[in-house]
């Protein structure tokens, strides 16, 4: 009996061993794209940051405030 339970145990921890492994590879996935789509966000800002350099035209504010906002939640 004892035996039986170190067996099922040993097949649980692998299962979750398993499991551990396949959600860490998605997470790395997601984590990937999601750096990504940081770094195209703050390409396309950066530009149009450039194009339009009035602080007081509302391409601007917006955009400025987005990035504001993302670097917010960058450090949270």
């Amino acid at each position: 009996m004892l035996e039986w339970n170190v067996q099922d145990m040993h097949a649980r921890l692998v299962r979750s061993e398993e499991a551990y492994s396949h959600v860490n590879s998605k997470y790395h996935a997601v984590l990937d794209g999601l750096l990504k789509c940081h770094q195209w966000s703050n390409d396309i800002s950066s530009h149009l940051l450039t194009v339009v350099p009035d602080p007081e035209n509302p391409v601007h504010r917006d955009v400025y405030a987005m990035r504001n906002d993302i670097r917010h939640h960058i450090d949270a």
